[in-house]
């Protein structure tokens, strides 16, 4: 939740505080610092709460009910800590799985499935150089 003083805007600038992942909040009647106390003094578990805030009074209010916090600061360089590492790498996949089977491996399985083929079909299967040439 991210938490803002004052209204809330209106017309083309209110799209731009419309997230799907960060609940955006305004205090219009009180201050941002007033809702962010209250919120940690409601919530049902504050230790899963983590409160970012260079603000004493919030930051007292966060250790009294347990919860973890950062300053500004400190968030700031974990998030450029997090953006500076390089994006987990996916395993890549064996060029075997995109070409398919040669034409020996298919009659193997065939065969070790009891599954019944047509020789004639099989012998109008490319051979395998053909097969070899479509490999990377």
């Amino acid at each position: 939740m991210l938490v803002f003083d004052g209204p809330a805007p209106y017309g083309p600038l209110a799209k731009q505080f419309e997230d799907d992942y960060i609940d955006v909040k305004f205090a219009p009647a009180s201050t941002a610092d007033k809702m962010i106390i209250d919120y940690i003094s409601a919530d049902s578990a504050p230790r899963l709460l983590t409160v970012v805030s260079t603000d004493h009074e919030i930051r007292t209010a966060a250790k009294r009910r347990r919860c973890k916090y950062k300053t500004s600061e400190e968030f700031a360089r974990t998030l450029l800590r997090m953006l500076q590492k390089p994006p987990k790498r996916t395993p890549t996949e064996p060029p075997e799985k995109r070409i398919g089977l040669t034409p020996d491996q298919a009659r193997a399985w065939l065969k070790d499935l009891n599954i019944p083929y047509d020789q004639e079909e099989d012998d109008e299967l490319e051979n395998e150089e053909d097969w070899e040439e479509g490999l990377p």
